[in-house]
């Protein structure tokens, strides 16, 4: 009677240490597999952080590029301004000059008028 009692802790013990076992090697499963997942999920995560640096180069690229097009637009209207003054003062100047002229020709011929009626 002992050794059917005995037997049957053992059977009942054996039962016991084998469902902790399955339950261990379950636990230990569905970690790999949480583990898997947070792998994927950080190699996906990486990739996006890589693909994002990679657009904010690009970005930063373009505006550079576009202050550089702004420097260079803004050089080339200083110059037309200063143009636009030089051809207004020559333009000023010339008008100047042809009331001379036309005060001189007035003279000239207000002499001439004089010299005929003179005659």
């Amino acid at each position: 009677a002992t050794l059917t009692g005995d037997n049957g802790k053992l059977n009942a013990e054996t039962a016991r240490a084998n469902t902790e076992r399955d339950n261990a090697v379950d636990d230990a499963r569905a970690a790999r597999a949480a583990f898997d997942k947070l792998t994927s999920d950080k190699d996906k995560l990486s990739a996006e952080v890589a693909r994002l640096d990679e657009e904010l180069r690009k970005m930063t690229e373009r505006a550079d590029g576009l202050d550089r097009e702004t420097s260079r637009l803004t050089d080339e209207v200083g110059k037309m301004k200063v143009s636009a003054d030089e051809t207004a003062a020559a333009n000023k100047k010339l008008s100047a000059d042809l009331d001379a002229i036309k005060s001189e020709n007035n003279q000239l011929t207000a002499t001439l008028g004089k010299m005929s009626q003179e005659r």
